[in-house]
Formats: structure tokens, C-alpha cells, sequence
């Protein structure tokens, strides 16, 4: 008997099985299956395995899968970027933490940087209820990638206020490159306590890594 968890996958727009445990082999009653000859409860020859069941669906979740194409979309032209994240902001749209990563770093991308109303609507964002799952190590990499072309200001600050929790409560390895990314991400950020602390709980990603830095990388 197998038993496993569904899980929807942000990235890749479908759901996955995961934390899968069992797989004995041991055959069990088949559900709309033949029951004798070769397969099913008498047969020899047919296996099945339960699995445990799908939760309820969430329509949040496809919403926030297409807000992320959405915005992944509209990053291949400038113009249309500026536009949806003026709507983003002005209509105040939910976005989780996936949508806030895939934002900036399509911003960082672009090398953009970003106005004031929105650099609030994401700090804003980033302490809702639908943001509260930690990052991965790939949001992390992502998000502050995209912080290149951001200057100095209160509003900035806030921003990296709301991150640095991300960043610390992050449970996965950084990788070297995704080091490097964040790292190269902060180069126009001045001295600041949410700076320092932002650098601070980096640290401790950097500590963790078990790849060597590549320093032509760290310094691109």
C-alpha cells in the first residue's frame, strides 16, 4: 500500500505527489477494475495502491499559479510590465510569496527599478496572512535578486524589513549561485539597520552553503 500527499506545484502549474511512503506491492481490491482473470481482488496479475485523499480543492491556489504566468508573461515587454504592476498596486491584488519572489525577480531581470506606491504594496503584501509560508532557497535567490536597481529610501527599507524574516526562516540551502544572486541583488542598498539585518540573516545562508563561492560570481 502507498500513501502520499498532494501537493500543487507553483512553477510547473500542476499537482504532485509527495512524502510518498509504502509501496509494498501487496495487491488490494481494484475500484472500477476488473475483479477476476488477471487483475483486480482474484486476479494474479493486477496491483493497485491506495493513496491517501487529495485535500479540498483551494481555488486560491490556481489563482495564485496564474497570477505567477501572469506576471512571468507580461515581464517579456517592459511597457507591460509597468502596467500590471500599477494594477497590482492601485487594485491592491492578493499575491503570495511565489507572485512577490517571480515580481522581483522578473523586475531584477529588467533591471528596473521600482516606484514608491509599489515598493509599499509589496512590503504590504509580504506581511499579509496568504504570505506567511517561509521562502524557498529559490524565492530568496529570486527576491533579492531583483532588489539591483532599487535606491535607498524609508519605502525600501520597509521592504527589506518584511524579507529579512523570509531569508532567516528559509529551511532549504542556498546554493552558491543563489548566494551570489542575492548578494549581487543588494549592491545599490546604503547602511541601514534593515540593510545590516538583511545582511545578517544572509550570513548565515552563506555559513550553511556547502558549495565553494565562486568569486568571479559573488563579484559580477
Amino acid at each position: 500500500i502507498c500513501y502520499f500527499d498532494i501537493e500543487y506545484d507553483h512553477r510547473k502549474y500542476k499537482f504532485t505527489a509527495v512524502k510518498v511512503t509504502g509501496g509494498s506491492g501487496v495487491p488490494v481490491e481494484s475500484i472500477g477494475g476488473k475483479r477476476d482473470g488477471k487483475g483486480g481482488k482474484s486476479g494474479g496479475g493486477g496491483y493497485e495502491f491506495r493513496k491517501a485523499s487529495p485535500p479540498a480543492f483551494d481555488p486560491a491556489i490556481q489563482a495564485y499559479s496564474k497570477r505567477n504566468k501572469q506576471i512571468i508573461d507580461a515581464a517579456k515587454d517592459k511597457t507591460l510590465f509597468w502596467d500590471l504592476l500599477d494594477s497590482f498596486s492601485k487594485s491592491s491584488v492578493k499575491l503570495n510569496s511565489v507572485n512577490i519572489a517571480t515580481l522581483l525577480h522578473r523586475t531584477g531581470k529588467l533591471r528596473l527599478g521600482l516606484p514608491c506606491h509599489v515598493v509599499t504594496f509589496l512590503e504590504a503584501t509580504l506581511n499579509e496572512a496568504q504570505c506567511s509560508s517561509n521562502f524557498k532557497a529559490r524565492e530568496v535567490s529570486n527576491a533579492l535578486y531583483g532588489l539591483q536597481r532599487l535606491d535607498d529610501s524609508k519605502e525600501v527599507r520597509q521592504l527589506l524589513a518584511a524579507l529579512t524574516p523570509k531569508v532567516q526562516q528559509c529551511q532549504e540551502e542556498l546554493s552558491s549561485q543563489a548566494i551570489s544572486n542575492a548578494l549581487y541583488g543588494l549592491q545599490c542598498m546604503g547602511d541601514s539597520t534593515e540593510v545590516r539585518q538583511l545582511l545578517a540573516a544572509l550570513t548565515s545562508k552563506v555559513q550553511q552553503c556547502r558549495e565553494e563561492l565562486d568569486p568571479q560570481a559573488v563579484c559580477m
